[in-house]
């Protein structure tokens, strides 16, 4: 069967057995055209082999028309006639018209059904209309359209007109039986909660630091300011006009007389040609100049049981402090902070504060355990921790006994004057937080009426002091003392 050519008949598209065209019932036109032997002869013979016969479907596609039928168009209504056949293949154009119908039926059966898209689309829409209803119908049912605006505007912390809000049960008070209902007036206003806030914090801060009145006017005269046409801030106006604040030239006036039955702490300044090493050691020859300080109770906080002095030093530029600080638990160190200006005062740390001149305030300094500094500017009443000074600071640890902490600081900024045998006013403090059953421990060179160390007018007394004009030192010149 080796290249043999297999035919299909022209006109009904039936396979045309070989042997046809060795007995002559099926005829060949061309190479690629042939007719089987009952087309051949003119659709009375039988299909040869038992081969089917497939009848044409009518209008079975769009484009081709049934036999026997004109299209419009086409010159009206067919004509009868004799058959006029085709010179090549012997057949006439009606039995070719039928032999096309017929193969456009079988093309018509193999080919798929389209898919009902305008009955999809229409089921689509319905389930849409459904699911809209549903929506509506649950915003009906809900009976709460502003439920989402009141909540909104509950956590707002603009001046919208407030909504009522009942009063949330305590852990003291019992959960309401439901069968009260608070009184209609009762609202809640997020800004005077707010203010409330704030005038409690300034009370605090009142009853905290007595010692600076004028902290609590600023916080004060913010909140009148900030929350006016509330309850807390018409308080804050009261308090305001019956605040009376003493001078600053009497805040910064020697305490009268001893202080608690003992002496005001005085001492001399030393003063060194060449200043010591800032290492955290107090091993340097030069701290030997300088007679230890010791440092004491604080009111409110019990006896300072571990023991710590301190030592102070001058040369030409720099002012020097050093501490030594009995530590038996040396491995339970609290050093956690390590940014300047960060909250040092919650480790274990010594303070410096320092007031030199009082018309400029006085600079407060903190070390920490692990060397970090924090420092401020204190004046009128105010805490400016954006002031920095060129401090350089050291510790030591000496496992099981002790540690230490050396600084310097530039006499200039410390906001010193030239002058000769001077006085200034200081207070040397330490802090040791809780620890293993153990409470807070608080001690302090000055003697203090309070246990605030902001408290310039209780500060020891440094006599002595003489500051020399360098360049690049100390240039600034009073005309007359403070």
């Amino acid at each position: 069967m080796a290249g043999m050519v297999i035919f299909f008949c022209d006109q009904c598209g039936l396979r045309i057995p070989q042997k046809d065209f060795i007995t002559g019932k099926a005829r060949k036109a061309e190479e690629t055209k042939a007719l089987c032997a009952q087309c051949a002869s003119g659709g009375d013979a039988a299909p040869a082999d038992g081969a089917k016969t497939v009848q044409p479907l009518r209008g079975s596609r769009p484009g081709v028309r049934p036999a026997g039928r004109q299209t419009p168009g086409q010159g009206g209504e067919r004509k009868s006639g004799p058959a006029v056949r085709d010179p090549k293949l012997g057949i006439t154009p009606a039995t070719r018209e039928a032999s096309a119908v017929a193969r456009a039926g079988k093309a018509h059966l193999a080919a798929p059904a389209a898919p009902p898209s305008t009955s999809r689309n229409l089921v689509f829409a319905g389930v849409g209309v459904v699911a809209v209803f549903g929506v509506l119908l649950a915003v009906l049912l809900s009976g709460k359209p502003g439920a989402a605006p009141r909540e909104k505007a509950r956590h707002s912390t603009s001046e919208s007109p407030s909504v009522p809000r009942p009063a949330a049960p305590t852990r003291s008070q019992p959960p309401s039986s439901g069968t009260e209902t608070p009184p209609a007036s009762e609202t809640y206003d997020p800004r005077a909660s707010v203010a409330a806030s704030l005038l409690l914090q300034a009370k605090q801060y009142q009853a905290s630091r007595p010692e600076d009145p004028w902290g609590y006017r600023e916080k004060l005269e913010q909140l009148k300011a900030g929350y006016a046409r509330t309850p807390a801030g018409d308080e804050a106006a009261r308090l305001l006009a019956d605040l009376k604040l003493p001078g600053k030239s009497a805040a910064l006036a020697p305490a009268p007389g001893p202080v608690e039955g003992q002496e005001r702490v005085q001492t001399k300044a030393a003063i060194v040609p060449q200043g010591p090493k800032v290492d955290g050691k107090l091993e340097d020859p030069a701290w030997q100049k300088a007679p230890p300080l010791t440092l004491g109770k604080v009111p409110g906080m019990g006896k300072a049981e571990l023991a710590t002095t301190a030592r102070v030093l001058f040369d030409d530029k720099f002012l020097y402090v050093g501490f030594d600080c009995s530590e038996p638990d040396t491995a339970s160190l609290k050093k956690e902070v390590g940014e300047r200006d960060g909250k040092v005062w919650d480790d274990d740390c010594v303070e410096v504060f320092v007031l030199a001149d009082p018309d400029l305030g006085y600079r407060h300094i903190i070390v920490n355990a692990a060397g970090t500094v924090m420092d401020e500017n204190c004046a009128g009443g105010k805490h400016d921790a954006s002031w920095n000074g060129d401090i350089k600071a050291a510790v030591a640890v000496e496992e099981g006994k002790r540690w230490t902490a050396t600084l310097s600081v530039p006499l200039k900024d410390l906001g010193a004057y030239v002058g000769e045998n001077l006085s200034w006013r200081m207070n040397l403090t330490r802090m040791r937080p809780a620890r293993r059953g153990a409470g807070v421990q608080e001690s302090s060179w000055a003697i203090l009426p309070t246990m605030s160390f902001h408290q310039p007018a209780a500060f020891g007394q440094l006599d002595g002091v003489s500051i020399p004009e360098r360049e690049g030192g100390v240039a600034r010149k009073r005309d007359k003392p403070p």
